[in-house]
């Protein structure tokens, strides 16, 4: 199995156990087909209603122009997107993400309760 595959296997595996410990999240591996775009992400994952694309590449790996076109594009719909090089850096990732989600739903929380003191 390439490097490659291995961090694909390490990283799915994460994925199931964060699925386990309760969190809300959902994943599909892109694999490229004719009725796909080239250059996709290698992960669609989706926590708690927000999507994200990870790359993943082997240790020193850089993302093709295309791959890195693509990126833009998630990146210019709002999509969180990350090139991660280990299981490592894509546990740091996902940490990150939920606290962007965390914070989202905070501050919708923060201005329904400021309507709701202000009234109709």
């Amino acid at each position: 199995m390439t490097p490659e595959g291995r961090l694909t296997g390490s990283v799915i595996e994460r994925l199931r156990r964060y699925k386990r410990s309760g969190l809300a999240i959902w994943w599909l591996k892109l694999a490229g087909s004719p009725l796909q775009r080239r250059g996709m992400p290698d992960l669609l994952v989706v926590l708690d209603g927000f999507a994200l694309f990870v790359e993943l590449k082997a240790p020193g790996g850089e993302p093709t122009p295309l791959q890195q076109h693509r990126i833009k594009e998630l990146e210019e719909a709002h999509a969180a997107c990350c090139v991660c090089r280990s299981v490592e850096e894509f546990e740091l990732f996902i940490e990150s993400q939920l606290r962007r989600v965390n914070d989202a739903y905070n501050e919708i929380r923060r201005r329904r309760d400021e309507g709701e003191r202000r009234g109709p």
